[in-house]
């Protein structure tokens, strides 16, 4: 079978995000998935009402404006993202290339502005290497090899978002790097360890502390 992914649109819909049907009623996105026979986007979502009943609908339909009473509206209007009590797990990967590390300067997220490794968060049952390599290429377009363990960090500072950080360190392998999710990353470039721009992210200096000082469990 064809590997399927989820298309970016698909992506942007989270997990606790609460949106409102044009009728009124509100709904918090439960998972995004596929038709087992079609293999078409399916968006699972929570009405915040009643019975809490679960329902299913086609992403495009989901997405789509209709229109009502001669005016065009969404569907469903986003509202909020509601921020639980969960401990996620996130991956970085510090790439290395001729003795330079790969940054991307952030956007639309903490830590806007800052210059930070690629990575995101770990999905169900994926390897921490196989993670790196999905997010660079997804982030970037280049490939790496030998990921390897790095380090292992408490992550509090962004709270009430709570994660444990995975740091891996990685060789370019090929490829150039692009920005390739122009809404969450601004550039890449490659940078000197000892000349880095001033206002990098936290996980960088993370990274660069444990690989040189060979720490590799932060319990903060």
């Amino acid at each position: 079978m064809e590997e399927v992914k989820l298309s970016d649109k698909a992506r942007s819909l989270k997990p606790g995000t609460v949106f409102e049907h044009y009728k009124g009623n509100k709904y918090k996105i439960i998972a995004v998935g596929f038709n087992s026979d079609s293999l078409e986007e399916t968006v699972i979502y929570q009405g915040l009402y009643g019975d809490n009943l679960i329902w299913t609908r086609p992403l495009l339909e989901f997405l789509e404006n209709v229109e009502i009473d001669g005016e065009v509206v969404p569907r469903f209007k986003f509202i909020e993202t509601v921020v639980e009590n969960i401990t996620k797990v996130g991956i970085g990967v510090m790439i290395i290339k001729d003795g330079k590390v790969l940054l991307g300067k952030r956007k639309g997220a903490h830590g806007e502005g800052q210059y930070a490794f690629p990575g995101g968060h770990l999905e169900y049952m994926e390897s921490f290497e196989n993670c790196a390599k999905r997010e660079t290429k997804e982030e970037c377009g280049i490939e790496i090899g030998n990921a390897r363990f790095l380090y292992l960090s408490n992550l509090k500072n962004f709270a009430p978002k709570h994660y444990v950080q995975i740091g891996l360190i990685a060789d370019y392998k090929s490829g150039e790097p692009e920005a390739l999710e122009p809404d969450k990353c601004e550039k890449w470039d490659w940078y000197d360890t000892g000349s880095l721009p001033e206002n990098v992210f936290v996980t960088v200096n993370i990274s660069l502390d444990c690989f040189k000082n060979k720490i590799n469990y932060l319990d903060n």
